[in-house]
């Protein structure tokens, strides 16, 4: 890890969740305060996550840092992956990276009495708001439109919309497709 620290490079792989946001936090905190006018490189490669601290390193990136920070998808960013990917400075994406946008799953089934009833009501609501800050995320950084990205989302009944690179350029979720040996940073 001390010689990707040295590279100014910053891993995000698997899920997010809240362990792996405060580390990727302290490791872009720790880079930014002692060069702040370098580069530092996230790369990511996740299924995607925990809303609350995807959100929350989403937030963490485009308030706090005083250095740019790259975004570089290695093979997936699916979900809220996408959403963190949004508030890196430039984004650069594999050939063959994997995409994808879908809704919150807030279906649950099992009702035990009134009080459980009425939190599942407001976990489902407090997802669906989570949902539409993802959504206004993905429409501020893309070439999307609010309207397009419920669509997606919401496609083959929830499961979403999954595409590669070359897609994602195009819908302006990315800035670049990597080729030949510009990105090599390992």
């Amino acid at each position: 890890k001390a010689s990707l620290f040295e590279r100014r490079i910053v891993l995000l792989i698997g899920d997010i969740n809240e362990q792996k946001a405060s580390e990727a936090k302290g490791a872009l905190t720790e880079l930014s305060l002692s060069s702040p006018e370098k580069e530092i490189f996230l790369y990511l490669n996740s299924n995607g996550g925990d809303v609350d601290s995807g959100l929350g390193l989403y937030d963490f990136i485009t308030l706090f840092l005083k250095a740019p920070v790259i975004g570089i998808v290695g093979a997936k960013c699916l979900s809220m992956a996408l959403i963190v990917l949004q508030a890196c400075a430039k984004r650069i994406a594999a050939p063959n990276s994997i995409f994808c946008i879908h809704s919150v799953f807030t279906e649950v089934q099992i009702l035990y009495n009134a009080t459980f009833h009425t939190r599942m009501r407001e976990i489902k609501h407090d997802l669906n708001v989570s949902f539409q800050k993802g959504n206004k995320i993905l429409e501020k950084h893309s070439k999307i439109s609010l309207i397009d990205i419920k669509k997606l989302s919401l496609a083959k009944n929830g499961i979403g919309t999954t595409f590669f690179a070359d897609k994602a350029l195009k819908m302006g979720l990315i800035d670049t497709i990597a080729k030949g040996s510009e990105y090599k940073i390992f």
